[in-house]
């Protein structure tokens, strides 16, 4: 048997030395796997930093766009809200005049709209009453007077009519209500009202 121990002390010595190696090569595979896995680890951490920061990028700037665009229709909101308000308030200043400066407010007004001269006048009831027959024998001399027919004459008391008056010839209807002369004057004095209001 003794003389199998050297065979089996160099067959073990093989074998540790083999082992080593594989231990070794083991090693540094697992070292090269180790390291392939940190590297990408480390990109993939990267990766995901980057793409984080760039979300939260992102949402830092679609949130400041969004608060921009909420301020700025706020604002817009608030203009609208003022320029109403203005337009409002020439409504009111206009159904509030004296009776002498809106009785020449109208006369004005009528002979500027009168076509024929024969036209039907419809103001609201109280104006209606105010203004009296001793109005339109007025209008209708100052038509004759500039050339033309004088016959205009007044149609029904109109209740829902807030101001101004309503004129017809035939089936053509014009409308000189307050609310319809500040409406129709809007969009032409927008600009203007915007301009005066907003500007520094």
């Amino acid at each position: 048997m003794q003389e199998l121990q050297p065979l089996l002390d160099s067959i073990l010595e093989d074998a540790r030395k083999e082992a080593a190696q594989i231990r070794e090569k083991g090693r540094a595979e697992a070292e090269e796997l180790r390291a392939g896995y940190m590297e990408k680890a480390e990109r993939l951490r990267e990766e995901i930093m980057n793409r984080g920061q760039k979300q939260a990028a992102d949402e830092k700037n679609r949130r400041k766009i969004q608060a921009k665009m909420d301020a700025g229709r706020e604002l817009l909101a608030a203009k609208n809200q003022l320029v109403e308000e203005v337009f409002q308030a020439v409504k009111k200043r206009l159904a509030g005049m004296k009776d002498e400066d809106y009785r020449q407010f109208l006369r004005q007004l009528i002979l500027q709209a009168v076509e024929t001269g024969d036209e039907k006048l419809f103001f609201s009831i109280p104006d209606h009453r105010w203004l009296g027959e001793a109005f339109l024998t007025d209008l209708n001399r100052e038509l004759e007077r500039q050339g033309r027919k004088g016959a205009l004459s007044y149609g029904e008391a109109a209740a829902d009519l807030n101001g101004g008056f309503i004129l017809r010839r035939g089936k053509v209807v014009q409308n000189f209500s307050l609310d319809n002369l500040v409406e129709m004057k809007k969009d032409e004095l927008l600009p203007e009202v915007g301009r005066r209001l907003f500007t520094e």
